[in-house]
């Protein structure tokens, strides 16, 4: 009886054993953070086809969508490209290989890993960041903040191999960058192409002015639409600050800055005008940058005189300043259908009709030279000009002669439209003025 039992213990405890011994000889977990680090690796490395290697079933198509999303320089523009390789080459990994677990009775194990990449929205936050590529690529090259990935990497057994039952869904969370959109806009001060002082004489001065007007006139690029200029300026009346505007915003083919009689603080002259000195207007961004300055000198003459061996000639409601075009004109006046060109004062419309026009009579120059205008609109003599139209004419041909016709149409509003005309480098030749109400 004693023999018996001893005999069941011994197999027993024989079985026990090579049950531990066999447990002890799974080596599982060890292969599949081998293979952890091999796949990781392949993440990190932004490698499709090690990815697929590794993995048990990869579907043709997933393969193929991978492939295309990590190749950076193939599949989008070549400024993306380069902030998505960025992003890419700063992705680092670590494994948590307490969690591994794995047998091969059960043909299948898990590792947890912390995929570690640059913080690339806080960059692409920053507008500075967004000047040029360059200067994105290495403010993200230079960035401390990061953030963490974490994925849980399952594996099946595949006879002696262990592989990655599926990549998309850590492709998915991991490579969640490449769907980033990133456009580019320069600086404002890199799209200042240059400044002019609108409606100034042909010498670059204003006489009896009440409004000045600098303007920028940006680069193609910062003309165009998609620009939107925010900025504020100063005034200074000889070196002294005499105004500083709230934030303005602006687009398009002027970025306008203005000053006149109506401002607070403005000094004034005798006849209204403002005082004659030297004026200066200096554009910032809102953070203060100096977009663009220039400076200019107000004269005030007190008299009208007649036309001068300049060839200039001046009514109460009209003025050609520039004495060569002056000596290419014959009648001036406004223009009203059944009435003809005024030429004695000043035409008076109706707010019922819908065109105003001033004419020129052209005596002695090409009959197609091409003149600019544009109309301004202000309510009462002093307030300040807003402009409402730019356009320009060759003169068109009647019977009696060759006219430009200097055209508005539109709602026309009480009060008074001005007129001022030059050529395409802005060189003011004159101005006209007329009266609705």
């Amino acid at each position: 009886m004693k023999k018996g039992i001893k005999r069941i213990i011994a197999v027993v405890l024989s079985a026990s054993m090579l049950l531990s011994l066999t447990a002890c000889f799974d080596k599982s977990k060890e292969e599949v953070l081998d293979v952890a680090d091999d796949v990781a690796s392949a993440f990190a490395d932004k490698d499709a086809d090690a990815i697929a290697d590794l993995t048990a079933e990869a579907e043709d198509e997933d393969i193929t969508v991978l492939q295309e999303i990590l190749d950076f320089e193939g599949f989008y523009d070549e400024e993306t490209a380069a902030v998505l390789k960025a992003i890419g080459d700063s992705i680092t990994y670590e494994i948590d290989e307490e969690s591994a677990e794995a047998t091969k009775k059960s043909e299948e194990g898990s590792v947890d890993v912390v995929f570690t990449m640059v913080d690339y929205e806080s960059v692409l936050e920053n507008e500075d960041n967004l000047v040029d590529v360059d200067t994105c690529v290495a403010a993200i090259e230079d960035c401390e903040d990061t953030i963490d990935v974490e994925v849980t990497f399952d594996f099946v057994l595949d006879g002696e191999d262990w592989l990655l039952s599926d990549f998309t869904e850590v492709s998915g969370n991991l490579y969640e960058f490449v769907t980033i959109e990133v456009s580019f806009t320069p600086a404002l001060v890199e799209m200042v192409d240059y400044v002019t002082w609108w409606t100034a004489d042909a010498d670059g001065t204003y006489s009896n002015a009440d409004t000045i007007e600098l303007d920028i006139i940006p680069t193609a690029e910062g003309a165009s639409g998609d620009v939107t200029w925010e900025f504020y300026y100063e005034v200074y009346f000889n070196n002294s600050l005499v105004y500083t505007s709230e934030s303005c915003t602006d687009y398009g083919s002027y970025i306008e800055a203005y000053y006149g009689t109506s401002y607070s603080g403005a000094s004034v002259g005798a006849d209204g005008y403002l005082s004659a000195g030297s004026y200066t207007i200096t554009f910032y961004t809102l953070d203060g940058t100096q977009l663009a300055t220039s400076s200019v000198n107000v004269y005030e003459e007190t008299a009208v005189t007649e036309p001068t061996s300049t060839g200039s000639v001046m009514t109460d409601f009209y003025e050609i300043t520039d004495g060569t075009f002056a000596s290419t004109i014959g009648t001036c006046g406004w223009y009203q259908a059944g009435y003809g060109i005024a030429t004695d004062d000043m035409l008076i419309y109706s707010t019922s009709d819908t065109q105003i026009e001033f004419d020129l009579e052209v005596v002695g120059s090409s009959v197609t030279d091409t003149l600019y205008y544009e109309y301004f609109y202000v309510t009462d003599l002093d307030s300040t000009p807003v402009s409402v139209y730019e356009g320009s004419c060759i003169p068109a041909e009647y019977t009696n002669g060759y006219f430009y016709e200097l055209i508005y149409s539109g709602t026309l509003e009480a009060g008074y439209y001005l007129v001022i005309f030059g050529d395409a480098n802005q060189v003011r030749y004159g101005q006209a003025i007329c009266m609705v109400q």
